[in-house]
């Protein structure tokens, strides 16, 4: 019974281990592929965009 437990916990153990080794990698997997802007680059798409919306929008529920 000892034996069980101890294999249970240590199975989840590697389990938790994994999960989060492969969290970070995805992490550092998609910090690889977000392309560099520069300062010149950034404020020429905010010239062309300006800033965005902030409208408020408001919804409603109707019964029909």
């Amino acid at each position: 019974m000892k034996a069980i437990s101890q294999t249970d916990t240590l199975e989840k153990k590697i389990i938790k281990v994994i999960k989060e080794t492969i969290k970070e990698e995805l992490m550092n997997f998609r910090t690889e592929f977000i392309p560099y802007i520069s300062d010149e680059e950034q404020k020429e798409i905010e010239k062309l965009y300006k800033k965005p919306n902030t409208d408020i929008v408001k919804s409603r529920k109707v019964k029909i």
